[in-house]
């Protein structure tokens, strides 16, 4: 199917400390990463600033059956080991 605004997530950070003007600009299917039988997403924050990674960071978002994005958001500022990893 396709998102047409009624399905899907936006994803956000809203860590003040970080830049991610281009946060997802490339979003990729990755498989499934942690093991759960559900595919996870691989997002790119090419421009990010942490003390760690002054250039950039990768995001994955771990797919799980539970959560409900639907109209939502996912924060990567909020990123868990349950939820994903920087």
């Amino acid at each position: 199917g396709y998102i047409n605004g009624s399905n899907g997530f936006v994803i956000t950070n809203s860590n003040s400390t970080v830049y991610d003007r281009f946060i997802g600009s490339t979003i990729t299917n990755i498989g499934d990463v942690n093991g759960d039988g559900i595919s996870d997403l691989l997002v790119d924050s090419p421009n990010t600033k942490h003390p760690y990674s002054p250039d950039g960071a990768v995001y994955i978002i771990f797919g799980n059956s539970n959560l409900n994005f639907t109209g939502g958001t996912f924060d990567v500022a909020s990123i868990t080991p349950f939820t994903g990893a920087v």
